[in-house]
């Protein structure tokens, strides 16, 4: 509460004047090139801001959840979207905006051959298409920096991969025992 006190030089008038609240605009912060590693699926736009809540808009489209599935919208590979981002805190708005690119992601098939006889002789070959050239690559087994392994015992494995565009992908596979 401010009080200010008047006087014509006789008589003093003192006013009660009502607490007056500034708000502060809220900061918004982007994530700096941020990318969505494939084009099917939705994807949550709150990942790449802070604070989150706010309301997204792109091409014309509001979307107060954050979801957005590029390939419903008509992007493809190698795109890039632009999103807008605003948020009110208090009364308080504000607003930036963010271009995110839009990889292909690698699909993984992998071949396989069985054990025999119950020793440790199966194999696993990666076969990646789609994407950018690898980065890394890993198996469940320890192995890692190839797309083929071998000497594998009967049982579950996983497939792990990078690529350069930091897309990664997973495939789970199983080899199989034979002669038994």
């Amino acid at each position: 509460v401010i009080t200010l006190e008047v006087t014509d030089g006789t008589d003093i008038v003192f006013i009660t004047l009502p607490t007056v609240t500034v708000n502060e605009t809220p900061v918004i912060t982007v994530v700096s090139n941020p990318k969505i590693c494939t084009i099917e699926g939705t994807v949550d736009l709150n990942q790449f801001v802070s604070p989150q809540g706010g309301e997204f808009g792109y091409d014309g489209i509001t979307y107060e959840d954050g979801f957005f599935n590029p390939e419903q919208e008509g992007y493809d590979p190698g795109d890039e979207a632009y999103v807008s981002y605003s948020y009110q805190q208090n009364g308080c708005g504000a607003s930036d905006g963010l271009y995110i690119k839009i990889f292909e992601s690698p699909t993984i098939n992998i071949a396989t051959t069985p054990t025999s006889c119950g020793a440790a002789t199966g194999t696993a070959v990666a076969n990646i298409s789609g994407g950018a050239p690898t980065l890394s690559q890993s198996w469940s087994n320890g192995i890692t920096g190839t797309s083929n392994i071998s000497n594998l015992a009967s049982g579950q494995y996983m497939y792990y991969h990078v690529d350069t565009n930091h897309c990664s992908t997973t495939a789970a596979f199983s080899i199989t025992p034979t002669g038994v």
